[in-house]
């Protein structure tokens, strides 16, 4: 188990491969607990799913990971960005709160926002407890970011809200 200066705490188990001298495979299982969101760039290396770690880092924003999985079978290739990774070859399952999502400006980001979350290498989707964006106090609902490797993503959201009639158009 490592424990890190923030709080955040890792343990896994697994293999990892020396492929060349300063390359790498990883065949890998963990947990993770207490990771601060605004973190995430310097747990997450450049160049492995850059586009994932690119929108990820760049739109999510405050709160915290309080505890998730993670399962990685990762070549060489993959991990230095040479080679697409397979959706398969990665996949994390978390809990989150706190956050702040800029999913799509700009439009209104969600605040405090509070739920579930599986990343694979090419998908992130956010199953949110509850959370606020602009004046409404949205319940249970879903954002899926879609090809998170490719050059633009798409966005699906599924909200369920309270609040006036206004509100409803700041989304």
């Amino acid at each position: 188990s490592i424990v890190m200066a923030d709080g955040f705490r890792l343990s896994f188990a697994g293999k990892v491969s020396q492929e060349a001298r300063d390359r790498f495979s990883l065949d890998v299982t963990g947990q993770f607990f207490d990771l601060p969101t605004d973190a995430l760039a310097q747990y997450w290396p450049q160049g492995m799913a850059q586009n994932a770690r690119d929108w990820v880092v760049g739109h999510i924003r405050k709160g915290k990971v309080s505890a998730g999985r993670i399962a990685a079978r990762l070549t060489p290739a993959m991990l230095d960005g040479a080679a697409p990774m397979p959706r398969e070859a990665l996949k994390l399952d978390f809990a989150f709160d706190g956050l702040e999502v800029d999913y799509l400006a700009p439009m209104t980001k969600l605040a405090e926002a509070k739920g579930t979350a599986t990343l694979d290498a090419g998908n992130l989707e956010l199953h949110v407890e509850s959370a606020k964006a602009g004046p409404l106090q949205l319940g249970s609902g879903i954002v899926k970011i879609l090809g998170l490797q490719a050059e633009k993503q798409q966005t699906r959201i599924a909200p369920q809200g309270r609040g006036a009639g206004r509100g409803g158009l700041s989304l």
